[in-house]
């Protein structure tokens, strides 16, 4: 992946910390201290960022879908914690990026329950979700684009997702786990040589 060279010459280091000293998160003067009014301080805001992410930019065909960790150590109950990883502590978010540049073309910050119950596709699993809802996010700013081509590693990718992703004119490639539910038979022991394809 190529990075944004551009971003640079139009938003300097120096306008960015300008913008960051001066960023202020406004304080609801509310008795409800639940989970989902103490995030909504901060969920406005990167509604906001993200709105902008999608609107500025078309992502080109082929885009990738992971996940991110932004540092943190403060007291939050969704923070998260993998030792093997070089950011161990932080908020994990959920990225859409454009694979050409890099560019992320719209996110979703994992804030526990909230995040869970918000996202499109109920009935179907977490990991099918968040892609979906990506993808769904990208549709909304662009409601005519198709033939796009998702990227994704093992932890997403699955048949259920597939199938999801083609109603909406959307490929799926990725690594697969074969205990994952739906596998097909022929896919958990693939008689492959080096460079050939199973459909």
């Amino acid at each position: 992946m190529q990075n944004s060279l551009f971003f640079g010459e139009v938003f300097t280091r120096k306008r960015f910390l300008q913008i960051f000293w001066m960023l202020h998160l406004e304080t609801f003067s509310t008795s409800d201290n639940s989970l989902r009014t103490r995030t909504q301080k901060v969920s406005n805001f990167l509604i906001y960022i993200d709105a902008r992410f999608r609107e500025h930019f078309i992502p080109g065909q082929i885009l990738s879908a992971d996940e991110s960790v932004v540092g943190f150590k403060g007291k939050i109950s969704f923070i998260t914690y993998n030792p093997k990883k070089p950011t161990k502590w932080g908020i994990r978010v959920y990225v859409l990026a454009d694979s050409a540049t890099s560019y992320v073309c719209t996110f979703i910050p994992y804030h526990g329950k909230i995040t869970t119950d918000s996202l499109i596709k109920p009935d179907l699993p977490f990991t099918s979700q968040i892609v979906l809802q990506l993808f769904h996010n990208i549709r909304q700013t662009w409601p005519d684009i198709c033939g796009y081509h998702i990227f994704t590693d093992r932890f997403y990718t699955s048949p259920t997702l597939t199938s999801e992703l083609n109603k909406d004119r959307c490929h799926l490639t990725g690594t697969v786990m074969n205990n994952r539910k739906d596998i097909p038979a022929v896919m958990k022991k693939p008689k492959l040589r080096k460079g050939s394809i199973k459909k």
